[in-house]
């Protein structure tokens, strides 16, 4: 039976996904030669002293908090080493021009303007309309976003490490701010969202970066991300063979649990939560075509249980043996239960 994957391979053609996870292995080889540590002793959303070593990837340790399950890799690199990183990374640069780009107008028509239309009616409900809205994408990438965001008649800020990426944003009319936040405070802006995609599990101390958000955004203002969620389906089945477990350039799972106390810390309210992913089902399949021999594995340190262990076993022969139609409620029943990998909220400034 061959079943659908086409809007993966749509939005992230597979030799090319092939092609940029080498391309990482390189980097990490030349980070590690260079990189700077240092030992967390507390969560790094809760607080708690309750973490213990959870397991270790391309010689990275990772911790997990008993607390609130939040995931992170421990020691952390350095600022500078992490800035170094992204300045130098092989892997980035062939992410924008050999996936993001070819992938550009499937991306507007699946991703970013449903995303749009999801932060223009987020500002209505919860800020009002009545005034020209200040938008600031960190991370902004290649500027689709903010383009969308034009159409609406908003004030466009961004910033992007990626020098190609942002040249291209540029281009479109943003106005591109300097990516260390701590100086984007001296223009004396402020503004009434600031968005995240895909951008905190990035970050070494996601606390202090949230309360620099924090200063950043007008009182009643609103904070829009998304990140990978831990918890989702992808994540039991594939564990440490999925490629979003890829430090340094991800450093931090997040689950709901977590990135709630985290954003409570930072003196933000969610008002919206949910997991809207699409690819759950095609990342599992797709993994599965690249890898044959793929069983679940009992060492899955995102399993909890033997029980949830068996479930899983079960539920991923389903996932082999199952119709696209069967496949496509699957995945809608993950975004209703909160079981999807990707996990999107709006959070507002108390």
């Amino acid at each position: 039976m061959q079943q659908d994957t086409s809007l993966r391979e749509a939005l992230k053609p597979n030799d090319s996904i092939e092609r940029y996870r080498s391309l990482v292995l390189g980097d990490i080889s030349r980070f590690l030669s260079y990189a700077k540590f240092q030992e967390v002793k507390q969560c790094p959303c809760c607080g708690s002293l309750k973490i213990d070593f959870a397991f270790s990837k391309n010689e990275f340790l990772f911790s997990k908090c008993n607390e609130c399950q939040f995931i992170f890799v421990n020691p952390i690199p350095s600022e500078d080493s992490l800035r170094n990183y992204y300045r130098t990374s092989q892997a980035s640069q062939y992410f924008q021009t050999h996936i993001i780009r070819p992938t550009t107008e499937k991306r507007i028509d699946t991703i970013i303007r449903p995303r749009a239309i999801w932060l223009k009616e987020s500002v209505e409900k919860f800020i009002g309309s009545e005034k020209t809205v200040a938008i600031l994408d960190i991370g902004c990438s290649v500027g689709l976003l903010l383009s969308q965001a034009k159409t609406f008649g908003w004030k466009l800020y961004g910033t992007e490490y990626e020098s190609n990426a942002a040249e291209v944003s540029r281009k479109l009319g943003v106005e591109l701010l300097d990516p260390e936040l701590n100086s984007i405070h001296q223009h004396c802006l402020n503004f009434d969202i600031i968005t995240m995609f895909e951008v905190l599990e990035h970050v070494g101390q996601p606390l202090y970066f949230l309360n620099n958000i924090h200063e950043l955004i007008r009182d009643g203002g609103l904070l829009a991300l998304t990140v990978p969620n831990i918890k989702g389906l992808e994540y039991k089945i594939l564990g440490l063979e999925h490629g979003n477990i890829a430090p340094p350039a991800h450093l931090n799972y997040f689950c709901i649990s977590s990135l709630t106390r985290l954003l409570k810390r930072a003196s933000f309210k969610i008002v919206s939560i949910e997991t809207p992913g699409l690819l759950d089902i095609q990342n599992i399949l797709q993994h599965r075509r690249n890898h044959p021999e793929f069983e679940i594995s009992s060492n899955n340190p995102f399993i909890v249980s033997a029980d949830e262990f068996s479930s899983l076993n079960i539920l991923n022969e389903a996932i082999k043996s199952s119709n696209n139609g069967v496949l496509s409620n699957l995945q809608a029943y993950l975004q209703d239960t909160m079981m999807s990998g990707h996990l999107r909220i709006i959070a507002q400034k108390i």
